[in-house]
């Protein structure tokens, strides 16, 4: 009698105690298993990427907490378990995937769901050949050799016969630009696959530096030919100072015989134009640099005519000898940092467009 007692004592006590164990619910990570069918073709060159998004987008019709318009496909990972691509029927995987937030710019940040499903695959028979390259774009180098077949990563048929290849399209290899290449496979029932590799040629940057030195090089030695070069060590630097006007108004200037020499060099410059190489390679900077301020403003009224802050009657138009000089002086510090000889250097270059 006492032993009963204690039995319904215990199995009382037992029964308080599973009263308050709490309940364990499943979470999404390993939630009941979702089975479905999905299919793939043969011919799809990225099969797990087209597995992912079905199965995707097929789980948030089924789950409410799913938003696709929250949900980055793209970024979001999806592992097919047991999946072999290139056998043909049905086949049973399992898919473990992880939802990436569409706006989450940190990839190591999800957005904290995930999911595993069986799935029932089925793998559909290519009924053509394909061809899948190593990329839809490449960048040559101008001058290097091109080989179309080095492109192709594999090409597939299921007659397990490898069908024809062919390539159409040239690519100049010494013409920088963008080419295409055609790709068409053709099986043993004429069936056939086509694909396009976009080419760029392209001439490497230290090769484009050589090409101008190499033709600034042969400039200057023909400049040299032409035009002897000044004696550097010749010229002193002057003094240079500002503008200087007279009571009339006009820019104080003086002739000599290297402003003249300045002059004649200046006007050999072949159309007032390309003349940066010139510059450097007879010495004329030198040169110009050696004059004075009232030397180069003899020179830039020589090249320019009386047009630069010097017309024939004394000045531009109605002005007064007071609102001419602030003219002249506000273009020359506004356009050449207050230098006649900065703008005298810049004379028969594309960086001068007069004053």
């Amino acid at each position: 009698m006492r032993k009963k007692k204690i039995l319904k004592i215990l199995m009382g006590a037992g029964i308080s105690l599973l009263c308050l164990v709490p309940s364990m619910k499943p979470t999404k990570a390993v939630e009941e298993d979702y089975i479905s069918i999905f299919e793939v073709s043969m011919n799809d060159p990225e099969p797990f990427e087209t597995i992912k998004k079905e199965v995707i987008q097929a789980v948030s019709k089924t789950d409410s907490s799913i938003h696709l318009d929250k949900i980055s496909i793209e970024k979001s990972l999806l592992e097919a378990q047991d999946f072999i691509p290139g056998k043909v029927g049905f086949q049973q995987v399992v898919v473990k995937a992880r939802l990436f937030n569409i706006d989450e710019k940190d990839s190591d940040k999800n957005i904290g769901y995930s999911f595993t499903k069986k799935i029932l695959l089925k793998v559909n028979p290519s009924n053509k050949p394909v061809i899948k390259l190593k990329s839809d774009t490449v960048v040559v180098n101008n001058g290097d050799d091109f080989n179309p077949s080095t492109h192709v990563s594999s090409i597939y048929d299921e007659t397990n016969v490898l069908p024809v290849l062919t390539t159409q399209g040239t690519v100049d290899m010494k013409k920088d630009g963008t080419y295409f290449v055609h790709y068409k496979a053709i099986d043993t029932n004429g069936i056939q696959f086509d694909t396009k590799l976009t080419v760029k040629v392209v001439t490497p940057a230290e090769v484009v530096k050589a090409r101008k030195e190499a033709t600034m090089a042969k400039t200057a030695k023909r400049l040299s030919k032409e035009h002897p070069t000044i004696d550097e060590s010749s010229l002193a630097k002057a003094e240079i100072g500002g503008l200087q006007f007279n009571s009339r108004g006009l820019l104080v200037e003086k002739a000599s015989p290297n402003a003249q020499l300045a002059i004649n060099m200046l006007l050999r410059i072949p159309g007032h134009s390309r003349g940066s190489t010139y510059h450097q390679v007879t010495g004329l900077d030198k040169l110009i640099d050696s004059l004075s301020t009232a030397e180069a403003v003899y020179v830039i009224h020589r090249i320019e005519g009386a047009g630069f802050g010097q017309l024939a009657a004394g000045y531009a138009g109605s002005d007064t000898p007071a609102t001419h000089r602030a003219f002249v002086s506000q273009q020359v510090n506004r356009r050449f940092g207050g230098s006649i000889h900065q703008l005298l250097k810049k004379w028969g270059t594309y960086s001068y467009t007069g004053y």
